[in-house]
C-alpha cells in the first residue's frame, strides 16, 4: 500500500506507528519485529487466535483482511474510551512473552576451550553450552504503538534534561537558536520533533561517543600533558536498575489515573511476570521484585538514559575529566595529568586516599582474605583513588571476590576485569593512541568501501579471523588460539553482499561457499545476527545447494543447545524456539529479494520442509515455514508482505524505487537483479 497522505494529517496513533516503524526499518539486527509490522500492515488470515478479528470489529468466522490503517481508528477510539477500552488491549497485553538469545555460549571439551598446546579450526561439537543469555520482550505491535506515544506525549520530557555527555539513544527534539546562533534543545520546551523521526541515527551517535574522547586525548598529548582513559561497562544495565514509576510521574507531571500511562506500567508488569518462571542466572530475586527496563521496546531506552543522570551529572561536576561520554551502559573518561603511582600510604595522609579508612566508610560487609590494598589490581587501584565516591570497589561472595559499584544509583555494578584503564605518556610515543584513532577513521567507513572482487578472498581472510598470539605477533609456536572476528565478518558479509550486486549475471560461488564452511557448528550459532546476510548473500548469488547446506546444519545445530541448571529446561527451549524462529524470519527476509529464487531451484523448498518435520525437536510446532506458506498459496506467502510493507532491505534493491512500483508488489520481481546490463537493452 503506498501513502498519499502527509505526516501532518495523521493522527496521533498513526505517527506513533510510523516514527515505530521507521526504527525498526533502520535497526540492522532486529528482524523478528520487522516481520510483525509486515504481518500488522498485511491482514488478519495469520493469527490462529479466534477471537482476534472480533477485537478488531470482525467476526470470529471472518477470513476478510482488515486495512491496516483502520486498526489506527479502532486503538485510537480504545484510548479514548479509557477503562472502557480495557478489554481491548487486554487481549494484546495477555500476549506479552518473552524471546531469549545466547550471549555467551561454548563447546564443552571442543574448541574454544582453553587446550594448552592445542589449537583447532574444528568448530563443530556433539553439544553447546550457553553460559550466558539476553532477555528480549516480545511484544504485539500494538503495545509498541502505545510505548511509542508514551514517549511523545510524556518520555520526551526525560530526555530534555539529560546531559549532552549521554549520547546513545537520544531521542530528536525540538530546538532554538541561543545568543551565537547555535542550536540549542530548552529543558523546558523542547518537544518531540513531528514526522516520523524518533531517535537520533545510531551511527552518528555511536561515533561521536568513541571518537570525541580520542581526540581529546590526542591533543592534550600534543601540549605536552599525560592522559588516562577508563572505560567501564556496566553489568546487565537494563536488567539490574529498577524503575521508580511515582519519580517519573513527577518528572513528566503524569496526571493521576492516566489511562495511557496505566498501560504503558502494566505492559513492564506483565513482562517482569514472564521472567520470574525462566529461572535465568542473569536476573538476581532482588531486580525481578523491581520493575526492570524490558529490552526490544523504545521506550526502555528513554528510562536507561534517565536512569543513569544524576551519575552523569556527579561525575562532570566532581571530577571535572577532559572527556565524559556515556552510550547507554558505555563509559569513558579522559583524564588529564593522571598520579598513577599515588600510593595510600605515601605522603601526607590527610591528602591521600587511604584504602583501611575506605572499607570502614563503606559500611559493607566484605569478609574476604584477598579484599586488601595489596591485591587490588593497579587498574582498582587507580579507579578508587580517582572516581571514588563516584565508584566504590567492594567484595562480593561471587567468584571474582570484588566488584564496582556506580554511585547514585542501585543495581549498577562493573566488573573490575572488564574495566579498561590506558595511560599514555607525553614523552613517550603516541603511536598505540594514533593507530587507535587511525582504526576508528577505518571503521566507521567500513561499509562504504568495497574491495575489488580480485582481492575478496584475500579480503575474507585478514576480517573473518583475529589470530590470538602469547608473545611476538606473527610467530607460528607462539600462536595460542584464533577467534572469528565478529565485526570484520559483518563487514565481509556486507562487502560481499554489494559486490554481488554489481555483476551481471551469474555470480561465482567462492565467497558463499567459503561463508558457508565458515558458519559451521559454534560459529553459526555465535554469529547469529548476521544469517540474514547470509541467505542473502545466497539467494544474490543464486547458490541454492548453499541455502540448504547451511539451513540444514544452522538448525541441527540449534537443537544442541543447553544449559547447565536442571531447572533452565524451560530457558533452553526458548533460547532454541528463539534462535529457530530467528533463523525463518532471516529466511523469508532474503527472499523477499528474489522469491523466483525457490522456483529455480525447487528442491529447496522439499528439503527444508523435511528437515523442519524431522528434527528430534519439533520445529514445525514453533513458527510455520514460509516454504510452507508458498506451497499453500503465493498470495499468501510472508516474503510477499515483507514487500507490501515496503520492510524489504531496501539497501540490497538494485534499481532505486524499484520496490515502490506495482510490480514489486508481485512475486515475480527480482528486486535485486539490475533490470540492464551492459550490451543489453
Amino acid at each position: 500500500m503506498k501513502f498519499t497522505f502527509q505526516p501532518e494529517e495523521w493522527g496521533d496513533v498513526r505517527t506513533a506507528y510510523f516514527k515505530y516503524k521507521k526504527q525498526i526499518y533502520y535497526d540492522l539486527n532486529e528482524v523478528i519485529q520487522r516481520r510483525q509490522i509486515a504481518i500488522f500492515e498485511t491482514g488478519l488470515s495469520d493469527f490462529s487466535t479466534p477471537s482476534f478479528p472480533e477485537i478488531y470489529g470482525l467476526g470470529n468466522d471472518s477470513d476478510e483482511e482488515l486495512d491496516f490503517l483502520k486498526k489506527f481508528d479502532v486503538i485510537e477510539k480504545a484510548l479514548e474510551s479509557g477503562e472502557d477500552g480495557r478489554n481491548f488491549f487486554e487481549y494484546f497485553l495477555d500476549q506479552i512473552s518473552a524471546t531469549a538469545y545466547p550471549k555467551k555460549v561454548i563447546a564443552p571439551n571442543g574448541s574454544n576451550e582453553e587446550l594448552g598446546n592445542f589449537v583447532t579450526n574444528q568448530r563443530i561439537s556433539s553439544k553447546y553450552q550457553v553460559k550466558r543469555s539476553t532477555i528480549f520482550a516480545e511484544l504485539p505491535v500494538e503495545l509498541h504503538i502505545i510505548a511509542t506515544l508514551w514517549i511523545m506525549k510524556y518520555g520526551y520530557k526525560l530526555d530534555r534534561v539529560l546531559s549532552p555527555h549521554c549520547l546513545g539513544n537520544r531521542l530528536i527534539l525540538t530546538t532554538s537558536e541561543d545568543a551565537e546562533g547555535l542550536a540549542t534543545v530548552d529543558n523546558e520546551t523542547a518537544k518531540l520533533v513531528g514526522g516520523t523521526a524518533l531517535f537520533k541515527p545510531y551511527f552518528r551517535q555511536y561515533q561521536k561517543w568513541r571518537d570525541e574522547g580520542i581526540l581529546e586525548a590526542r591533543e592534550r598529548l600534543s601540549k605536552g600533558e599525560n592522559i588516562a582513559i577508563i572505560s567501564l561497562d556496566v553489568k546487565n544495565y537494563f536488567y539490574s536498575i529498577s524503575i521508580d514509576f511515582s519519580e517519573i510521574e513527577m518528572a513528566c507531571s503524569i496526571p493521576e489515573n492516566d489511562f495511557l500511562h496505566s498501560l504503558f506500567k502494566e505492559i513492564h508488569y506483565r513482562f517482569q511476570k514472564k521472567l520470574i518462571g525462566l529461572d535465568s542466572s542473569e536476573f538476581s530475586s532482588e531486580s525481578l521484585d523491581a520493575v526492570i527496563l524490558p529490552i526490544g521496546l523504545s521506550s526502555s531506552y528513554v528510562l536507561a538514559n534517565w536512569y543513569l543522570r544524576n551519575f552523569d551529572e556527579a561525575v562532570v561536576s566532581n571530577l571535572r575529566p577532559l572527556y565524559y561520554g556515556r552510550y547507554v551502559d558505555d563509559i569513558l573518561i579522559v583524564i588529564s595529568n593522571p598520579e598513577l603511582d599515588l600510593d595510600s600510604d605515601a605522603g601526607c595522609e590527610k591528602t591521600q586516599f587511604n584504602f583501611e579508612n575506605y572499607k570502614k566508610k563503606t559500611n559493607r560487609p566484605i569478609g574476604l582474605v584477598n579484599f586488601s590494598w595489596e591485591n587490588l589490581s593497579e587498574v582498582e587501584r587507580y579507579v578508587l583513588r580517582t572516581l571514588y565516591p563516584l565508584i566504590t570497589l567492594v567484595g562480593t561472595e561471587e567468584s571474582d571476590g570484588r566488584r564496582f559499584e556506580l554511585a547514585c544509583v542501585e543495581g549498577c555494578i562493573v566488573q573490575p576485569e572488564k574495566t579498561l584503564l590506558f595511560f599514555f605518556d607525553h614523552t613517550q610515543s603516541v603511536a598505540a593512541l594514533d593507530k587507535l584513532k587511525h582504526e576508528l577513521r577505518i571503521k566507521s567507513s567500513e561499509f562504504r568501501d568495497f574491495p575489488d572482487s580480485a582481492l575478496m578472498e584475500e579480503y575474507f581472510e585478514k576480517q573473518a579471523y583475529h589470530l590470538i598470539f602469547d608473545d611476538s605477533e606473527g610467530k607460528i609456536r607462539t600462536l595460542k588460539d584464533y577467534k572469528e572476528n565478529r565485526y570484520g565478518m559483518s563487514v565481509y558479509l556486507a562487502n560481499s553482499i554489494f559486490a554481488a550486486l554489481r555483476k551481471s549475471g551469474k555470480h561465482k560461488e567462492i565467497e558463499s561457499t567459503k561463508i558457508v564452511k565458515l558458519f559451521q557448528g559454534l560459529n553459526t550459532l555465535i554469529f547469529y545476527r548476521s544469517w540474514e546476510k547470509v541467505l542473502t548473500l545466497l539467494v544474490i548469488t543464486n547458490n541454492g545447494k548453499g541455502f540448504v547446506s547451511f539451513f540444514k546444519h544452522t538448525l541441527r545445530e540449534i537443537n544442541k543447545i543447553y544449559l547447565t541448571e536442571p531447572n533452565q529446561s524451560r530457558l533452553s527451549t526458548l533460547i532454541r524456539r528463539s534462535l529457530v524462529r530467528h533463523l525463518l524470519a532471516s529466511v523469508e527476509l532474503a527472499l523477499s529479494l528474489n522469491p523466483t529464487f525457490i522456483s529455480f531451484h525447487p528442491e529447496i523448498s522439499k528439503r527444508m520442509k523435511i528437515s523442519l518435520e524431522t528434527e528430534r525437536f519439533p520445529w514445525h510446532t514453533i513458527i510455520r515455514s514460509p516454504l510452507v506458506e508458498y506451497e499453500i498459496g503465493m498470495d499468501e506467502s510472508f516474503v510477499l508482505r515483507y514487500r507490501r510493507s515496503n520492510m524489504v532491505r531496501h539497501n540490497y534493491v538494485t534499481q532505486p524505487l524499484l520496490s515502490f512500483t506495482e510490480a514489486a508488489e508481485g512475486l515475480e520481481l527480482n528486486l535485486s537483479e539490475p533490470l540492464f546490463h551492459r550490451g543489453e537493452k
